[in-house]
């Protein structure tokens, strides 16, 4: 008899443009205004790139972008049926590898600054993944995070400096304007894409997000795609990804998310740079770093040891993490 199989493939955390269907023309116009209106702050009000409005871009970070991946444990939990010590496991699993990446910060902050910015440059295409080929979802997501290096070079190396406390660090900023005319043909190449394949919606977003990262302050325009299009996105489609009662899942991503917060508050306290802006950089990207690692890491890890332990049965289980499939492929 012949078995049936449905693939299975490792989790991205990136569960796609199509989880939230119904929000995604609310978010997008949010976007658009939010950014349109920073351009014109941008273009009569200095203070915009100043220390109030730095820190309020960080703290926006912390606030609005740690909750999406606070489903993750819960995610594991409901899907893969864990038992109480598989939790304590996964638990496990993402304080030590939290706590690894937050040594690396503090022995090699450089290398720390560019891994997470390859890792983030990663985990950033999946949003992309459902309206454009794999290739330029990965162009877009570079452009993202190298596009304020056009018009905010110095500024953005500064920031690097800043959070890194180490003055090549700056290096990274060059590299970054070098890479982002090419990352930003492609990106257009794909915003193309998905115009013609009838993701208008998607291809303005997309657009409106470029055209912030060109031109505002690289923090405040970091905050504004983070925050508004892929905390949003990634934290609806964890939730329609939960099978059962989902009453719960707000309070536990709550909890999470206040626990991230405390995180911050100690990496805040004891940074090197005594400056409170400076502290305040430190704090929310470190913090993001910290959590990054692990909330792309261990539900794959995870993935693959169900798909071992599930090998030789008649059918194999859909993936952790349902991701929203594209004719393109995935990253």
């Amino acid at each position: 008899m012949a078995l049936r199989v449905a693939p299975l493939s490792a989790p991205t955390i990136g569960w796609g443009l199509s989880a939230s269907p119904n929000l995604l023309p609310l978010r997008s116009l949010g976007i658009v205004a939010a950014i349109g209106l920073a351009l014109i702050l941008n273009g009569t009000v200095e203070s915009l790139s100043g220390n109030q409005a730095t820190g309020v871009a960080c703290l926006a970070l912390l606030v609005f972008g740690l909750p999406h991946g606070s489903l993750d444990i819960a995610l594991l939990r409901n899907q893969s049926k864990l038992n109480g010590w598989q939790v304590l496991t996964a638990v496990l699993a993402y304080l030590g590898c939290a706590a690894l990446v937050y040594v690396v910060w503090h022995e090699t902050p450089v290398l720390a600054l560019a891994a997470f910015l390859c890792i983030a440059c990663i985990h950033f295409a999946e949003d992309w993944t459902a309206a454009q080929p794999p290739f330029f979802a990965l162009a877009t997501a570079s452009a993202v995070l190298t596009l304020p290096a056009l018009l905010h070079q110095k500024m953005m190396g500064e920031i690097f400096v800043r959070l890194t406390g180490n003055a090549t660090a700056s290096v990274l900023a060059d590299f970054a304007k070098m890479a982002a005319p090419v990352a930003l043909v492609a990106a257009i190449v794909g915003v193309v894409v998905a115009w013609r394949g009838r993701r208008t919606t998607e291809a303005i977003e997309t657009a409106t997000i470029l055209l912030g990262m060109i031109f505002l302050p690289p923090i405040i325009g970091f905050a504004a795609f983070f925050c508004l299009s892929h905390s949003p996105r990634h934290f609806a489609a964890a939730k329609n990804s939960f099978r059962g009662d989902r009453r719960h899942l707000n309070f536990e991503a709550l909890t999470l998310t206040v626990a991230g917060l405390g995180i911050a508050a100690l990496i805040y306290a004891s940074a090197r740079q005594g400056l409170p802006d400076d502290k305040m950089i430190v704090a929310s990207f470190i913090t993001l770093s910290i959590l990054t690692v692990p909330h792309i890491l261990v539900p794959r890890l995870f993935a693959r040891q169900r798909l071992r332990s599930i090998e030789g049965g008649i059918t194999r289980e859909r993936p952790l993490y349902q991701t929203a499939q594209s004719s393109h492929g995935k990253i």
